[in-house]
């Protein structure tokens, strides 16, 4: 499968492969304009809805964009460090809910973590609890628009499902797989819907589809400029990654 920018992964030097022959003339001056072209080199900005996945030990974790920013790494922020870097959490600047998700996947202060990679951030997926059809979204709530099938949020990552391995994350679960619920991180009135939902302890749960996310404009670097692209134009761009991870 080709890699589109819409699809790579943020702060990695990514190379310009081939422009799609779809696009049209006014996309193809714009990016003429902003110098995108066959084998330019840039990388995305990852502050646009992204995802962080983390290493913990040998497990990995997700973080969307916003609940990262309140991790602080030796005194820099989560969100300011390249994919590679590594350190030990000093401290939090999130409220009491956020907190409790930390605490639960087992990122709390003192806390050794690798930074692995910016990812775009999870579509909704649907999944099957208790015969059940439900709808979760990515923590940041940038699905929750204009959809009234989304009027309720319920953050995937806030999720754990017994695996091979220990605990994981819904957004990690790949689609199709099942697995029990062995503790939902939530408080309060985010308690009460999840529990509504028979999201809880001991309930099933199967990872039935995950949609497209909502198309998001990204932001990218090439050399000291930055440009503004919108997803007409990202899923027409195809690159490699320059380096391996």
């Amino acid at each position: 499968m080709k890699l589109t920018l819409k699809d790579a992964e943020r702060e990695r030097a990514l190379r310009v492969t081939r422009l799609s022959e779809h696009l049209c003339e006014f996309g193809n001056n714009l990016l003429a304009d902003f110098g995108i072209k066959e084998g330019v080199t840039l990388e995305i900005d990852p502050g646009f809805v992204s995802e962080v996945v983390l290493e913990v030990g040998n497990r990995p974790l997700v973080l969307g964009y916003v609940l990262a920013m309140g991790v602080m790494v030796e005194g820099e922020r989560l969100t300011n460090l390249r994919p590679g870097a590594s350190g030990q959490i000093s401290a939090f600047e999130s409220g009491h809910e956020a907190y409790q998700i930390y605490k639960g996947i087992g990122v709390e202060k003192g806390t050794e973590i690798v930074l692995k990679k910016y990812l775009p951030c999870t579509g909704p997926t649907f999944v099957l609890i208790q015969n059940q059809h439900v709808v979760l979204t990515c923590w940041e709530g940038s699905f929750l628009h204009n959809h009234d099938f989304y009027k309720y949020h319920l953050p995937g990552e806030a999720i754990l499902v017994k695996g091979k391995n220990g605990p994981i994350q819904v957004p990690l679960l790949p689609v199709g797989e099942a697995g029990v619920i062995t503790q939902v991180l939530a408080t309060g009135t985010h308690l009460e819907e999840f529990d509504r939902h028979w999201i809880k302890p001991d309930s099933e749960l199967k990872v039935l589809q995950r949609l497209e996310r909502d198309p998001i404009p990204l932001l990218v670097r090439i050399g000291e400029r930055e440009h503004l692209l919108g997803c007409h134009l990202t899923n027409k761009i195809y690159v490699e990654y320059l380096q391996a991870q």
